[in-house]
């Protein structure tokens, strides 16, 4: 058995397709009640063998089909500049904020963002996104919802040019997303996780890749 490479470090021209493989199979897995909790740009792998992509690091995940008593106790799950916005508070850091597949979702797209704005190829080059690696959540949040007002306030490296769209529609269907969940929102009904996987998988993906096959015929 071979080990796991990280995938930014193998090929990052292929991140993007396994990126989107990543975030299928994350749902999947999660629909059998396997719930990750920390998607961050270090847990994604790839076997360089099949070159396909891995989403690792499941010690500390929750499982609905185990008992409570078999759970993970004592530990609040989750990377900052990873993390979903509506996390970054004090009632989930006292415990209080039960996890929804839309966290694991948001945190996935967050690392998109991440590596094209700050690495060149897989190095990291420039510290634009400095609030979000921080311990004081509150300001990862403020600049996390700063970049969902102005998603173009940075422009991506060089080498990211090409998958920079990608990173786009993402934030644009999140912006939405929250948007729709404020004027829906109460404490006893929030959007399912079906419902937004719906709207991720078969519209957001597919204008994902439509924008990339244009810019890049690579990736048709």
């Amino acid at each position: 058995m071979c080990s796991l490479c990280v995938l930014l470090n193998l090929a990052y021209a292929h991140l993007s397709l396994n990126y989107l493989l990543i975030s299928l199979g994350h749902f999947k897995l999660w629909k059998l009640g396997f719930e990750h909790r920390d998607p961050s740009l270090g847990n994604l792998m790839v076997d360089p063998v099949t070159r396909r992509g891995v989403l690792n690091d499941w010690d500390l995940s929750y499982c609905s089909q185990l008992p409570q008593s078999a759970q993970p106790h004592g530990e609040r799950t989750g990377t900052i500049p990873f993390m979903a916005v509506d996390l970054l508070c004090n009632s989930n850091w006292r415990g209080r904020k039960p996890r929804l597949y839309r966290h694991d979702l948001e945190g996935l797209i967050w690392i998109l963002p991440w590596v094209f704005i700050q690495y060149e190829d897989s190095v990291f080059k420039e510290a634009k996104l400095k609030n979000w690696r921080t311990g004081d959540y509150s300001e990862c949040g403020a600049a996390k919802k700063e970049m969902l007002e102005e998603p173009n306030m940075h422009e991506p490296m060089v080498s990211w040019k090409v998958q920079w769209p990608l990173a786009e529609v993402l934030l644009e269907w999140l912006q939405n997303e929250c948007a729709t969940r404020q004027l829906a929102y109460s404490e006893t009904a929030h959007l399912t996780y079906s419902w937004i996987y719906r709207c991720f998988q078969f519209d957001t993906v597919l204008n994902a890749f439509t924008r990339l096959e244009r810019t890049n015929p690579e990736f048709g």
